[in-house]
């Protein structure tokens, strides 16, 4: 298809009704019909590396990492020192 013009496309869009073509796609989304399917192809390399950041991240929020003993043994704040004084 060639390049349309500046005036060509002013004249195809003043015979459009957006608002209708938005509706109708929107419940053609819901009815599950779709236009266009496109499937992407991971390579191993790509696949390799998310894997590995989602157990590192796995590993990270895990309830024994270092991080959450530290949080559970109070290191990661400084704690205030209460002193007991005999005053009445």
């Amino acid at each position: 298809m060639a390049k349309m013009t500046y005036k060509e496309l002013v004249a195809r869009d003043a015979k459009r009704d957006i608002g209708a073509e938005l509706l109708a796609a929107v419940r053609e989304m819901k009815a599950n019909k779709a236009g266009h399917v496109h499937r992407v192809s991971v390579s191993e390399i790509l696949e390799a590396r998310t894997r590995n950041r989602t157990l590192a991240a796995a590993v990270r929020n895990s309830p024994w990492s270092f991080r959450s003993y530290l949080a559970r043994v109070g290191a990661g704040a400084p704690q205030a020192v209460r002193r007991r004084t005999n005053a009445v």
